[in-house]
């Protein structure tokens, strides 16, 4: 078996993320079994910071007063992420691990800590990003006295889809959210989805968003701040882990063993897909091979 240097690095990575919980202390593992802790190691861990350390270095880059701090502990570890918000600026942190991932997903605690916000105000707490695209956001914003948390996910024709608003509390809490980008362009098979205390709270499916993946993500708060009055306090975020896969997750038929082809339906045409000459098995439910000679989509 070989593997290639991308292979190699998620197997180190893989590695670190197990130490990490291995070396929990017994509350954040007690918490963990009672459905509290937001872990939830899957597909394939990328990176992870419970900021341990008493700085924010593991990070590619950190913005603005986001700092790891004894006070912004949770769930029973010694530091946190302490974020220090001032009216409209920005200050997160920032990690490049994510490298195209077509499903990328974070888990994290969050205690908003009754930050002081207007009514309707709201920020953007994480973000995914391509390029200089955000591909889904977190926002949370202040509405009755009461905190609530929704997703954003942007879709191939530049239009945002949101989800509904869901309350959260203003103590700690854990908080995941596993976005997936389509399989293919006929397939709308993209979802951003939230959960809260591993209960799924809101969502959205059936998305045309195949032409994204995720190569940076950021927590804290990303971008300006909306709203006509400031918002000041400060809140805490901890035990982040993120989880990703490269690949397309589609469901490969094997009449088509050198490229991903999901079956029918729909029914797809050469002209629907991106691959051409490539080898065909019986039964070819596509009918891409015409012929027979054992080449699918074959050009001159």
């Amino acid at each position: 078996m070989t593997f290639n240097q991308k292979g190699l690095s998620r197997i180190a990575k893989v590695g670190v993320v197990a130490l990490i919980l291995i070396f929990l202390s017994p509350a954040v593992l007690a918490n963990a079994s009672n459905g509290s802790a937001p872990f939830s190691i899957g597909i394939s861990p990328i990176f992870s910071d419970n900021f341990e350390s008493g700085n924010t270095t593991k990070w590619s880059r950190t913005v603005g007063s986001f700092y790891a701090d004894p006070t912004a502990a949770l769930a029973g570890s010694n530091y946190g992420g302490l974020v220090v918000v001032s009216n409209r600026q920005t200050r997160f942190v920032e990690t490049l691990t994510p490298t195209g991932e077509h499903r990328y997903i974070a888990n994290f605690h969050l205690n908003i800590n009754n930050l002081k916000m207007g009514a309707k105000n709201k920020f953007t707490l994480l973000e995914g990003i391509k390029g200089t695209m955000k591909v889904f956001s977190l926002q949370v914003r202040k509405y009755n006295n009461k905190y609530w948390i929704r997703g954003i996910a942007r879709l191939d024709g530049g239009n945002n889809l949101r989800t509904k608003w869901t309350q959260i509390a203003s103590w700690a809490m854990g908080i995941k959210v596993d976005w997936k980008a389509g399989d293919h362009k006929t397939l709308h098979t993209g979802f951003l989805k939230l959960y809260i205390n591993n209960v799924l709270k809101t969502s959205r499916t059936g998305l045309d968003n195949d032409t994204f993946t995720v190569e940076t993500a950021q927590l804290g708060v990303t971008d300006p701040i909306k709203g006509a009055y400031k918002i000041l306090g400060k809140f805490f975020v901890d035990n982040f882990v993120s989880e990703g896969t490269d690949e397309v997750e589609a469901n490969c038929h094997p009449s088509y063993p050198t490229v991903c082809i999901p079956p029918p339906p729909p029914d797809l045409n050469c002209p629907d897909i991106k691959y051409t000459n490539f080898k065909v098995l019986p039964p070819d439910p596509h009918g891409f091979d015409r012929d027979k000679d054992g080449i699918g989509c074959e050009t001159k």
